[in-house]
C-alpha cells in the first residue's frame, strides 16, 4: 500500500473530478497501473481495478478499491468489468508472450474493448502508448502499440493517447530487460556506459544495474563510476 508522502498527486495543480463516476483499470498489476490506482483512489475517484487472476493481495494494496475478475480476450467477462464504467484506462500489453501470441492477443484484447466500450457508452478512453512514428522497421512491439492506438482512436469514444519512451523502474517489464541485456553486457566483460542521465535518481538506477561509466546533462563526455556520483547530486 502507498504511503501518503509516496503519492505524485500531491503536488498536482488539478482539481480532481470524483463525480465523473467509475474510473476502470486495466493492467493494474503491471508497473504504470499499479502505481495509477493509488494516485486515483487518493484523489477521491471511484476506481475499478481489472484484473486477470484474483489474489488477496490485491485488496490490502488498493484498499477501497473494487476488483473485478476479466480477461479482455473474453468478451463475457469484459461486458462485466465495463458495466457502469465512466473511464477506462487501458493499460493492456502482452509484452512478455512470444512474437506471434503478443501480436495477436494485443489485436484481439483491443478490439473487443473498442466495441463493448461503446456498447456501454463509456465517456473516455486513456491509452498508454510508445514514441515514435510509424515506419516499416519499427519493431513488433512499437507496431503493436501504434495498432493498439489506431483502433481506439477509430472509436466513437473520445480516446487520449499517452506517448512514452521505455520505462524503466523497478518491477516492470522494460526494467527486467534492460536489467538483463546489462547483465550479459557484463558478464561477457564489457564496460557499460549508460547514455542520457539527466538527474540523481536515473544515475542511482543505473548505478544500480551495473553502469560502470555515464554521460548526459550532468557530464560531458562518459564519466567512471562511481566517484563522480556525489558531484552530479550537488548539481
Amino acid at each position: 500500500m502507498e504511503q501518503p508522502n509516496d503519492l505524485f498527486c500531491n503536488d498536482l495543480p488539478t482539481v480532481p473530478k470524483p463525480e465523473i463516476g467509475t474510473v476502470l483499470v486495466t493492467g493494474a498489476t503491471g508497473y504504470i497501473g499499479g502505481r495509477l490506482v493509488p494516485e486515483l483512489l487518493a484523489r477521491g475517484y471511484r476506481v475499478r481495478v481489472m484484473v486477470r487472476m484474483y489474489s488477496p493481495e490485491q485488496q490490502e494494496r488498493w484498499p477501497g478499491a473494487e476488483i473485478v475478475v476479466a480477461d479482455a480476450l473474453n468478451t463475457r467477462e469484459l461486458k462485466k468489468a465495463l458495466d457502469g464504467v465512466q473511464v477506462a484506462y487501458y493499460l493492456i500489453h502482452s509484452m512478455l508472450l512470444g512474437k506471434r501470441e503478443f501480436e495477436f492477443a494485443d489485436l484481439q484484447a483491443v478490439t473487443n474493448f473498442r466495441f463493448i466500450a461503446e456498447d456501454k457508452k463509456l465517456k473516455r478512453i486513456i491509452y498508454l502508448s510508445g514514441l515514435g512514428v510509424d515506419h516499416p522497421n519499427l519493431s513488433n512491439h512499437l507496431k503493436s502499440r501504434f495498432t493498439v492506438a489506431e483502433i481506439l482512436t477509430r472509436s466513437t469514444i473520445p480516446t487520449t493517447i499517452l506517448r512514452a519512451a521505455i520505462i524503466i523502474g523497478s518491477g516492470s517489464a522494460s526494467y527486467e530487460i534492460i536489467e538483463h541485456i546489462a547483465k550479459m553486457i557484463r558478464d561477457a566483460g564489457y564496460q557499460l556506459i549508460a547514455e542520457g542521465i539527466e538527474d540523481q535518481t536515473t544515475l542511482e538506477l543505473v548505478i544500480e544495474m551495473g553502469a560502470t561509466h555515464v554521460q548526459g546533462f550532468y557530464f560531458d563526455k562518459p564519466v567512471r563510476l562511481p566517484h563522480k556520483l556525489a558531484h552530479a547530486g550537488n548539481q
